[in-house]
């Protein structure tokens, strides 16, 4: 899909005669959208291809002294609330147009429509590209935040039991945190580039843009270090209290057999066929189970003193 805008009383709009547009956005494109944008601006096939592959890591390009920029950077796609992916986006400056590729129709890119607006920066291709950059270093904060609650949540389901369902969200967590701190530190060189680039444009809200990016970008690295040492030390807890509870556990049922061994030691005693003490009472048997009694009971007292009961 290919929607191309411009600016109609400080809104974005979709040209609907493609005549006048400073933005191309392409969503999943097809080869005859891909083909009419290298036909038209001469750009390098991987600039668009790049971007269908999901694996594909952020970089800078330059083509022909400047003629095209290629700013591709990596964004958050959340899949349940412990899990989430990252996918590549793809912002080519040439001729003065911003193009933007992605495999799917994303969250973050309407919400860059409205900022944008409400920014009223006007049709500049330099200031949507890092506003689309800002967005996305505020997906990865949003993102680390809710993963942030999903870890308080097994936090406290780890204080009350052993469950298995906390360790595979645990597992989910650390390996969306895994993917975050990698986009996140492929993104930096990209974000840093940007800046370089445009850090010379005269206009005040294009400057207050590069900076907000900036510091955006910090942050969610620093969130993103913060969550993932909490992650550790929360696996280290979660390991140390699971081997806790199986040595309590053992500790107990270690206590209950050696109770229960001394009624089996007096009965086989007492059972061997040899002459044994009031083996003729008449209340043999009651004596010998009020003796294992006894010493079943003075074992306990012991087994509690120690803490092992």
């Amino acid at each position: 899909m290919e929607n191309k805008y411009y600016i109609d009383n400080n809104k974005l709009t979709i040209s609907e005669n493609g005549e006048k547009f400073f933005w191309i956005e392409l969503i999943k494109p097809n080869q005859q959208e891909i083909d009419e944008i290298l036909t038209k601006y001469k750009i390098p096939k991987d600039y668009i291809y790049s971007v269908l592959d999901n694996e594909e890591v952020p970089r800078v390009e330059v083509w022909e002294s400047g003629a095209a920029n290629l700013f591709l950077l990596s964004h958050p796609v959340k899949i349940n609330n412990c899990s989430y992916i990252t996918r590549p986006l793809s912002m080519i400056m040439v001729d003065g147009i911003l193009i933007t590729v992605s495999t799917e129709s994303l969250k973050l890119m309407n919400k860059v429509k409205n900022s944008y607006e409400q920014k009223d920066l006007g049709e500049d291709s330099e200031s949507l590209s890092t506003e689309i950059a800002w967005a996305i270093c505020s997906e990865f904060v949003k993102s680390v935040r809710e993963l942030n609650e999903s870890i308080e949540k097994i936090e406290r389901t780890v204080l009350k039991n052993s469950d298995e369902r906390a360790f595979s969200d645990m597992i989910a967590i650390q390996k969306s945190l895994i993917k975050f701190s990698m986009a996140t530190r492929e993104n930096g060189p990209v974000i840093e580039k940007m800046f370089e680039s445009y850090s010379k444009l005269k206009s005040d809200k294009a400057s207050e843009l590069l900076h907000d990016l900036l510091v955006e970008n910090k942050q969610a690295r620093v969130m993103i270090e913060e969550s993932t040492t909490i992650m550790e030390n929360l696996s280290d807890l979660y390991s140390n209290l699971i081997s806790h509870k199986l040595n309590v556990v053992m500790q107990v049922l270690t206590s209950i057999t050696i109770v229960m061994t001394v009624p089996t030691i007096v009965g086989g005693l007492w059972g061997m066929n040899v002459k044994l003490p009031i083996e003729n009472h008449p209340a043999a048997f009651w004596i010998l189970v009020l003796l294992s009694m006894v010493i079943s009971w003075y074992i306990v007292r012991i087994l509690k003193k120690k803490g092992y009961l």
